[in-house]
C-alpha cells in the first residue's frame, strides 16, 4: 500500500502534477509501441526463416512426406517475404518511433494518419493469402 510520502518529492510536489512526467509518460507510452512493433517483426522474421529452412531440413532428415505442402522453392520464396516483411516492420517501427519522440519533446502534437499501419496489415495478409494459396496448390498435386 503507498502512503502519499512515497510519491511525494523532497520538495512536497506530487510526482504525478511535477514538470515534465507528462511528457515522460508520452515516451514512454511511444517507447512500448515501438518495441511491440519490433516484438512483431522479430516473430516475422523468425517464422520466415523456419518456413524456408525448414522444408531443406525435413528432406535431408527424412522426415518429408511424399506430397510435402510446400516445394523448396515456395519455402524459400514465403519464407523470404516474410523476413522481408519483418524487416520493413522493423524500419517503420524505429522510423515512427523516432518521429513521435521528436514531437512529443519539442511539445508538438503528434497526428497518426494510420496509413503506415494498414499498408503492414495488407501486406501481412497478402502474404498469408499467397502461402494459403501456394499449399492448397500443392497439396491437391
Amino acid at each position: 500500500m503507498s502512503t502519499d510520502k512515497e510519491s511525494t518529492p523532497a520538495n512536497g510536489q506530487n510526482l504525478r502534477n511535477a514538470p515534465g512526467t507528462q511528457k515522460m509518460r508520452l515516451i514512454w507510452g511511444a517507447e512500448r509501441v515501438f518495441l511491440a512493433w519490433i516484438r512483431t517483426a522479430i516473430a516475422l522474421i523468425a517464422l520466415g526463416f523456419l518456413i524456408a529452412r525448414l522444408s531443406g531440413l525435413l528432406k535431408i532428415v527424412g522426415l518429408q512426406a511424399d506430397k510435402p505442402n510446400m516445394t523448396p522453392v515456395e519455402a524459400v520464396v514465403a519464407g523470404t517475404l516474410l523476413m522481408g516483411l519483418g524487416g520493413l516492420i522493423s524500419l517503420i517501427a524505429t522510423w515512427r518511433y523516432r518521429q513521435a519522440h521528436r514531437n512529443i519533446s519539442a511539445g508538438k502534437a503528434f497526428e497518426h494518419s494510420g496509413q503506415l499501419s494498414v499498408l503492414v496489415g495488407l501486406l501481412t495478409a497478402l502474404i498469408s493469402v499467397a502461402i494459403i494459396i501456394s499449399v492448397c496448390v500443392v497439396a491437391s498435386r
